[in-house]
């Protein structure tokens, strides 16, 4: 769940997570995801076994977007990502890369 400052319905919060491209979109690093967050409209998605690996393990898959009526500018939805690639992995490849591309390595 998450609190907004303004209010934002679940359709424009998709929007925003499909639009994201995160701060490295366009430098070319070969371990970067295109699409770093996935949302899918099917009701029972995100599943493990279907989305795990969405972008090689790299992408962040959510599901089930919703208003939460507990909060006053609330949502809540399901994240599904791939803690062994994303975060070991992979994430350390990716980190890698970038430190290699700003000159720092």
């Amino acid at each position: 769940m998450v609190e907004t400052e303004r209010p934002c319905d679940p359709a424009a919060a998709a929007d925003a997570m499909r639009a994201f491209r995160g701060d490295y979109a366009g430098l070319g690093l070969p371990s970067a995801p295109a699409h770093p967050i996935l949302v899918h409209d099917d009701p029972f998605r995100p599943q493990p076994r279907l989305d795990r690996d969405a972008e090689g393990g790299m992408a962040t898959s959510v599901g089930r977007l919703r208003a939460e009526p507990a909060l006053r500018n609330g949502l809540k939805y399901v994240a599904l990502s791939h803690n062994t690639r994303m975060g070991a992995a992979h994430g350390a490849v990716l980190v890698a890369e970038h430190l290699c591309h700003a000159g720092l390595l």
